[in-house]
This record gives C-alpha cells, structure tokens and sequence, in this order.
C-alpha cells in the first residue's frame, strides 16, 4: 500500500472510530444522520471525507449512522457551520480550528471550546511563489500585487488573512486578491 492508500485508510479508521463513538452516546436513535463538511471538490478535503463517509455507511444496517460528505468552501465555513448546528462534523486547517476554539481572529468574543480535534490529515506549510523578475524578494512585497489566496470560508483565506496582519499591510497596500 502505497504513503496515499495508507493515509486514506489511517483517515478512515480514525474518521470512523470518532463518528461511531458519537453514535454510542446517543443510544436509542433508530438512524443518525451526520453531515461531515469537506472542502471543494478539487482538493483534499473532499476525498478524504467521502473516503470517511464510504466507510461508515458500509456498517449502516449494524451501526443505524449515516454519513454525507458534504462539498463546502472549507476550514472557516466548515467551523462556523460547526458552531451554528449546520454540520455535525468537519474537516479543518489546525490554526483555523485553534483561532475558533480560542476566540481569536475572526472569532475573536466568540470562542468555540465545545470544537475537539480527533486527528490531523497532514502537515501544512506557507509557500510562496512569484515570477522571475516580479520583484518579490520576501513576503512584504506582495503589497500592492495580485495574489491567489484562495476563496472565501478556505483555509488558505484564514491563512493569509494571518499573514497580512502580520505583515501589518495597511488598507492602502491592500493586494489585490483573486
């Protein structure tokens, strides 16, 4: 089995252990149906939580818990729609999860501690590339450019919405985003 088979059955497992134990305590409910927030389906999340769902639905006869993998904008939408009662599980970026459950960021007065995190999927790092004589040497010269930071309710978003405060872009030096 190759590192993705692997990885997908490792998710799986662990998606599987946690929906069930879900199901445990809430004994006597004759079918449970558990919507579990993804990504766009051009991305990882997607693949992973319909894996997720394949594998839970296989034990509906036995375990009465059905599972739908549901396509969203990713880790920001899928924590609000947490918080709001939308879904009932979701797949997020670490620091997205973090900022919600701690009130910060967009979340700030508004901290999430029921969130719990059952597993990560994979390490995720910042890269930044330009072209060749774009003139960005380092990540403050991205003010005033074009950049790709992903779509709304992403986590590559809340990624960069970080960043920028970090890098203390002023509304003038706003990028522009696409």
């Amino acid at each position: 089995m190759g590192r993705t088979g692997w990885l997908s059955a490792l998710v799986g497992s662990l998606g599987l252990a946690f929906i069930l134990t879900a199901l445990c305590a809430s004994p006597g409910a004759a079918e449970v149906f558990a919507s579990l927030g993804t990504g766009e389906t051009n991305g990882i999340y997607y693949p992973v939580g319909k894996s997720i769902c394949e594998l839970v639905n296989r034990s509906l006869r036995t375990t009465g818990m059905r599972c739908s993998p549901e396509s969203t904008p990713g880790s920001t939408y899928n924590v609000d729609a947490l918080q709001s009662g939308e879904l009932e599980f979701g797949i997020a970026q670490a620091d997205v999860a973090l900022a919600a459950y701690s009130g910060k960021g967009r979340w700030t007065g508004r901290p999430s501690g029921k969130l719990r995190s059952v597993f990560a999927l994979y390490p995720e790092v910042v890269t930044i590339i330009a072209r060749q004589g774009s003139g960005i040497h380092a990540a403050a010269d991205l003010a005033r450019k074009r950049v790709n930071v992903g779509g709304r309710g992403s986590g590559t978003r809340a990624t960069w919405d970080m960043l920028q405060t970090a890098l203390g872009f002023a509304p003038p030096e706003q990028v522009r985003l696409i």
